[in-house]
């Protein structure tokens, strides 16, 4: 009987191990085949890459429905989004690496997006719905090398939904949850998350459009004390997304897109917890338009893209004057346009180059209660020729190397660089990895033009080891 107890148990265990390194191989396998974009624009293994880069697929964007980005991007090892279980109208702060939002460069579909009408350089995440994202990259470490200002500490990599192979499909979707305090405890649907889309691939064409809507409350932005009950501020978003692009020949293809962000929400203002601040009248809305084209030809050694985008935020605020007993209502208004021209050169089977130019041009105007600025005096451009070269090899060495010149039309000329070699043990899931590579970030017009701006401001530098 003891033998064959101990038979039974020493196939059970041979079974296990048999089957944890059939999953550990599988593992490796599928870590070693995924593809990644963000550190060198274009398609390659993520074997290949020097750079530490956590890809979110679509598979694992499914199995969080009715998060929010903030909530997505807080799962990574190593990034921390403030504010992300906090009510859905709550500012959220980025930290990765040291940095914090302006030093966290976010990208959708290749493009750089900022709010020009900002304090500091920044994107509001709150204005993006998980359900219309197809993957995210975070990429850690300066790489402002292929992505100019902005990408001091990291670089967060968003890809929107495109379009399926079939000729017609979509998708209709409805999560409903609750948003309750600690000293409450009532079931109901306080939070609605919905929408649908449809895209698909027709001979030569496909398309892709999609809307989504999300309404929370419940929740109050100030913690009321024992005995109080604060009003709730309530959270809503609206996102409209479309793409559409033509095959026009085997080597040359272009999409456009277009996209609509939407948001408006309560929110309290702190006045040692007296509760002065919690009023129905602190109210802003932020709304995004976003549109562009991408052109790609791809010849013999490699591939020419365009990214052209335009972009607008405006924002709108409603307070409460504590003081006159009053509503201010203030309105900020920004606009970017970005162009970026660039092209992968195969110069060898191991070795190509990636060469390019972006032009960014950006302006704001606001209207507030203290005072006006215009955008004809509160603007500027940047152009940045940048060249990276990649090399890979068979054994496992890996290099990435490249520089960017920045021009900058207030504060003239500034120089960043990347050397980044890498080597994949065949042997092991083991990678070597190192670095050195600096980044800037441009001073926003707020620091430049406002009455407290200062005109003779350099770019933030910093170097990453």
């Amino acid at each position: 009987m003891k033998k064959n107890l101990w038979g039974i148990c020493a196939l059970t265990a041979w079974v296990s191990a048999v089957s944890y390194a059939q999953q550990s191989d599988s593992t490796r396998v599928n870590q070693l085949d995924e593809v990644v974009i963000s550190d060198t624009k274009f398609a390659q293994r993520k074997e290949k890459s020097g750079k530490v880069i956590v890809k979110i697929s679509r598979e694992s964007l499914e199995q969080r429905k009715g998060q929010t980005l903030a909530q997505v991007l807080s799962t990574v090892a190593g990034v921390e989004i403030n504010g992300n279980q906090s009510a859905n109208g709550k500012n959220l702060g980025y930290y990765v690496r040291g940095g914090r939002n302006q030093q966290v460069l976010i990208v959708i579909d290749g493009v750089p997006v900022t709010d020009p009408s900002g304090i500091s350089f920044e994107f509001d995440l709150r204005l993006l719905a998980v359900d219309q994202i197809e993957s995210i990259e975070i990429m850690k470490g300066a790489a402002s090398t292929l992505y100019g200002t902005g990408a001091a500490t990291a670089v967060i990599n968003i890809t929107t939904k495109g379009a399926g192979k079939k000729a017609l499909q979509g998708q209709a979707y409805l999560n409903i949850g609750s948003n309750n305090s600690a000293a409450q405890s009532t079931i109901n649907g306080q939070e609605f998350n919905q929408g649908f889309s449809v895209n698909g691939t027709s001979g030569k064409v496909t398309y892709q459009a999609g809307v989504n809507s999300t309404e929370s409350g419940n929740l109050s932005q100030l913690a009321p004390p024992a005995g109080q009950t604060y009003e709730e501020d309530r959270f809503s978003r609206l996102n409209y997304h479309g793409k559409f692009g033509y095959k026009v020949s085997s080597r040359f293809r272009w999409e456009a897109f277009a996209q609509v962000d939407r948001i408006a929400n309560d929110y309290d203002q702190a006045f040692d917890n007296t509760g002065t601040g919690d009023t129905p009248i602190n109210t802003t809305t932020s709304k995004q338009t976003r549109w562009g084209f991408t052109p790609t030809l791809s010849y013999r050694k490699g591939e020419l893209k365009l990214i052209a985008a335009y972009s607008k935020i405006v924002r709108r605020y409603d307070e409460f004057n504590a003081w006159s007993g009053t509503t201010d209502a203030s309105e900020y208004a920004g606009r970017s346009v970005n162009v970026d021209l660039f092209s992968k050169y195969q110069l060898t089977d191991k070795l190509y180059l990636v060469a390019g130019t972006q032009y960014q041009f950006h302006d704001m105007q606001t209207q507030t209660p203290f005072g006006a600025q215009r955008r004809e005096a509160t603007k500027f451009a940047l152009i940045d020729p940048y060249l990276t070269l990649v090399w890979t090899t068979a054994w496992g060495g890996n290099l990435n190397a490249g520089a960017r010149w920045n021009h900058h039309s207030e504060y003239g000329n500034n120089v960043v660089y990347n050397i980044n070699p890498s080597y994949q043990l065949k042997a092991f899931p083991v990678k070597l990895i190192s670095s050195l590579s600096t980044a800037f970030v441009t001073p926003s017009l707020f620091q430049l033009y406002s009455p407290f701006g200062n005109t003779q401001l350099k770019p933030e530098t910093n170097l990453t080891a």
